[in-house]
């Protein structure tokens, strides 16, 4: 879905691409929502409209595999390094959703996936996110992959990412290599692998996130904390 509007009504998001929005709410039309205004639907709920974000966008792209939370996509951004001028090697392209969100803070992604069924799929996505400077490719990271030029940074969300490691080449000196990992024996077994190559350990972190509800006087935790996966990170050295 190619998400332009978004509307907000009783709690409760609604993505509109085009036409007349039927929700349980109630039915707007097409010419009300283009406004981007307070509207009301036929049965008098009031909506307000906005325009779609990057974010709302990557709410509604098609996914296959579990993807990656934003609180993790965040984490990743930051202690990564980063800049508009880095080059992203990515493995485990999944539906693209990393991917995406690399592609707005960097100068290139390359990302590599070994199911076909899944760059299909991410490859639609960045095509209807107009997303033009992700390189997507097929090839099996577990294999030694030798690119014309040196990333700046790394990145593996692979189930064994210590069997990657030889393509530890392709980073800069100085670059950072970064895992994403459900379990802890995982990191383990890669934090040990590491070692026999010129990757220097940095930190481990799990995430938290807990969203508040904020209605006076109703005022707590809306869930529980959930945890996500860990992420590793590391600087190559020479």
């Amino acid at each position: 879905m190619k998400v332009k509007k978004v509307l907000l009504s009783e709690g409760n998001w609604y993505f509109w691409e085009k036409g007349d929005l039927h929700t349980d709410l109630g039915s707007l039309k097409e010419l009300d929502i283009l406004k981007n205004s307070k509207i009301k639907s036929n049965k008098n709920f009031e909506f307000f409209v906005f325009d779609a974000n990057f974010f709302d966008k990557m709410q509604r792209i098609k996914r296959i595999p579990q993807a990656i939370m934003e609180k993790d996509i965040a984490s990743i951004l930051a202690y990564s390094g980063i800049t508009k001028s880095s080059i992203v090697l990515e493995a485990g392209t999944g539906s693209g959703k990393l991917s995406s969100y690399l592609a707005q803070y960097c100068k290139k992604v390359i990302s590599f996936d070994i199911n076909e069924e899944y760059l299909k799929v991410a490859k639609e996505n960045f095509n209807n996110l107009k997303i033009k400077n992700i390189e997507l490719d097929k090839a099996d990271i577990y294999k030694k992959i030798n690119l014309n030029l040196k990333v700046d940074v790394f990145i593996l969300d692979v189930p064994s990412p210590w069997l990657a490691l030889e393509n530890i080449d392709n980073l800069k000196q100085g670059g950072t290599f970064v895992a994403y990992l459900p379990t802890i024996v995982q990191v383990i077994n890669l934090v040990n692998e590491s070692k026999k190559f010129n990757l220097k350990f940095v930190k481990c972190i799990e995430n938290i996130e807990r969203s508040w509800i904020i209605e006076d006087p109703r005022v707590r935790p809306e869930s529980k904390i959930q945890f996500t996966a860990f992420h590793v990170f590391f600087r190559k050295f020479d």
